[in-house]
């Protein structure tokens, strides 16, 4: 094959592995946040610059809530 054929399909599975791995990073930072709170912070702080963040709006799991909004949280 030739590079510009692979270009695309690189790409296109590391935006799937990226996009794969945020949506399981919303769910799993309140869980982890005990255990891996540098994580959880990372999480927390991408969460911030991506979301509104508004309590009233947001899913709590393990009474913590998720980085993103209810809103957010569906669209991932």
């Amino acid at each position: 094959m030739t590079a510009a054929r692979v270009a695309p399909r690189v790409l296109a599975v590391l935006l799937t592995v990226a996009a794969s791995s945020w949506g399981a990073a919303i769910f799993f930072a309140p869980l982890a946040h005990h255990h891996f709170p540098v994580f959880s912070a990372v999480v927390e702080l991408t969460g911030s610059w991506v979301c509104h963040q508004r309590v009233e709006r947001s899913f709590h799991l393990a009474g913590r809530r998720l980085p993103v909004c209810g809103r957010c949280a569906g669209l991932y």
